[in-house]
């Protein structure tokens, strides 16, 4: 799905993609990313967010292992992330 539609909660003023209602909406939406020359394979889910629900990470959270062990546990994200702790808690640890 488009993760920060025009018409969305989120919406992002680079460009003006609204949500998709078709998969003919996805499908052009992958040609704009061609288009513009973002490398790698572009793949479309299907209307039901197959993809989306078997991959996808939603709530991220960011985390810290070292030997195996989490020595960090973020908040939620992308709004609850901080970096700044996340990267003082790094150079403790490395």
């Amino acid at each position: 799905m488009e993760a920060h539609a025009s018409d969305g909660f989120w919406p992002n003023e680079a460009h003006s993609i609204k949500a998709h209602t078709a998969l003919e909406d996805r499908l052009e939406s992958a040609k704009t990313l061609d288009d513009i020359g973002i490398s790698g394979r572009l793949l479309v889910d299907s209307m039901e967010d197959l993809a989306c629900h078997m991959y996808g990470a939603v709530p991220e959270r960011l985390f810290i292992l070292k030997g195996g062990v989490v020595t960090y546990v973020g908040a939620l994200g992308p709004i609850g992330y901080d970096l700044d702790e996340m990267e003082e808690k790094l150079k403790t640890l490395f």
